[in-house]
């Protein structure tokens, strides 16, 4: 049976990956044909858009396994999913750990409402968790507010253009031509390059309406790496029954506000590590200019607020407009926002910004040695820094009420009291407590 602690690598590292792995036919079509090898692979990836904008139903399944080398090829995801669509808003994913033949995870609209479902192994034995709530009209925006649909070919259904925002115009990509598997199926080849992000490899099927094969990631981040997703039985246009659709909780199903939540608590029980600890101070370049920002400036002045995020990352985009919001109506009580990105060219960031009309100021990590310090394993990461430099309190994830919490936890901050108890522990030994190395599973 599947435990909370083993999903999360899907879910939560799935929502961090999500943007990063996803990837917009709009966007593939939108590059410039600058070679031969480009413009054919924006065409291949033209006529996959077509042939899945065409379809009324969609359903396929995917494996997905991940392994990273320099960590001795330890398998950090692995597990099967089912999906199954109607436009404009009815949807079934079916999530698995491994071969077991029980989802571990559900996600399912009929149309009126969403339901996800968790149904596995907590710290005190078995846990089986639901919520519920209005179902957004279309498909795309289930899948976009949901933290558990991180799958690459998923976003196949989000809406034109929003890869191409997050993104931004350096993708760079290359049709490799038609080969042959081992049992002599042809396939088309195409590899792909985000700078400063990731790289790696398509394959699609041949044919006027060709589909997806596999997304493979085979470096993200400087790091070497082995995530593939291998997606197959693909059916287009069949008749979906109705009660496809349906969710009836389990008997023993518990209505919660949120399921990530409920994980997230499951998984550790507690805080993340670097509260009560001394906050790493830092020099990072702001966006737009040539100031540097440094925590020991604010120290004894503000309350800093830290949100960690990238443009690729699906639950960072989804937050940010929240955490533009709490900077502006705290903007003159002693609270200094930043939003810091990770490793990423400002242009890209800029472009992001722009497109969604975000002025929140913005720090950059190029190196990402700032979030390593800070004990950064997944994004958006949100850690609010008080007055006597000690991390008060940590948000990973965007889990709902996330607003109101931050609110709550400004609020008694500025009255003066603490969240926690700053610990003794040396900011040298908090920083020999992170891994080095930027790993989104904690």
């Amino acid at each position: 049976m599947t435990s909370a602690t083993e999903l999360l690598p899907r879910t939560t590292v799935a929502a961090a990956f999500s943007a990063a792995i996803a990837f917009s036919p709009a966007l593939l079509a939108a590059q410039e044909e600058e070679a031969d090898g480009s413009g054919r692979a924006n065409e291949l990836i033209g006529q996959i858009e077509a042939t899945l904008a065409s379809a009324q139903t969609v359903q396929f399944d995917e494996r997905t396994v991940m392994r990273i080398p320099e960590l001795g090829n330890m398998e950090m995801v692995q597990g099967r999913m089912s999906l199954a669509a109607e436009r404009p808003n009815r949807l079934r994913v079916e999530l698995y750990e491994g071969d077991d033949e029980s989802p571990a995870l559900v996600v399912v609209s009929d149309g009126e409402t969403l339901s996800q479902h968790f149904g596995g192994d907590g710290p005190e034995g078995p846990l089986s968790i639901y919520e519920q709530g209005e179902a957004p009209g279309e498909l795309a925006a289930i899948i976009d507010g949901s933290p558990f649909l991180g799958a690459p070919s998923i976003s196949l259904f989000a809406p034109a253009g929003s890869f191409a925002e997050a993104f931004g115009a350096d993708t760079e990509f290359d049709y490799h031509g038609v080969e042959e598997d081992e049992d002599g199926v042809e396939y088309q080849h195409l590899g792909f390059s985000v700078p400063g992000t990731m790289s790696g490899e398509m394959t699609a099927t041949t044919g006027e309406k060709p589909l997806l094969r596999s997304i493979r990631i085979t470096e993200m981040q400087g790091r070497e790496m082995n995530l593939a997703f291998l997606q197959e039985n693909w059916r287009l246009d069949e008749e979906i029954p109705a009660s496809r659709f349906e969710f009836d909780p389990p008997e023993d199903a518990e209505l919660v506000a949120s399921v990530l939540d409920e994980l997230i608590l499951a998984q550790g029980g507690g805080p993340h590590s670097s509260v009560g600890q001394p906050a790493p101070d830092f020099e990072l370049e702001m966006l737009d200019s040539e100031e540097s920002i440094t925590l020991a400036a604010h120290k004894g002045q503000d309350v800093i607020v830290l949100d960690f995020w990238a443009t690729w990352c699906g639950p960072c985009r989804e937050i940010m407009p929240t955490i533009e919001k709490v900077a502006g109506d705290y903007a003159d009580k002693n609270v200094a926002v930043y939003a810091v990105n990770l490793r990423e060219a400002a242009s890209q960031a800029r472009s992001f910004l722009e497109a969604h009309e975000l002025t929140l100021p913005v720090l950059m990590d190029r190196d990402g040695a700032v979030s390593q310090r800070y004990g950064v394993m997944a994004i958006p990461h949100t850690a609010i820094v008080g007055k006597d430099g000690t991390i008060q309190a940590v948000h990973v994830g965007a889990s709902p009420g996330l607003e109101d919490r931050l609110r709550n936890e400004l609020d008694t901050l500025l009255a003066g009291e603490l969240l926690v108890e700053p610990e003794e522990t040396a900011e040298a030994e908090v920083e020999d407590a992170i891994p080095d190395v930027l790993d989104p599973v904690d």
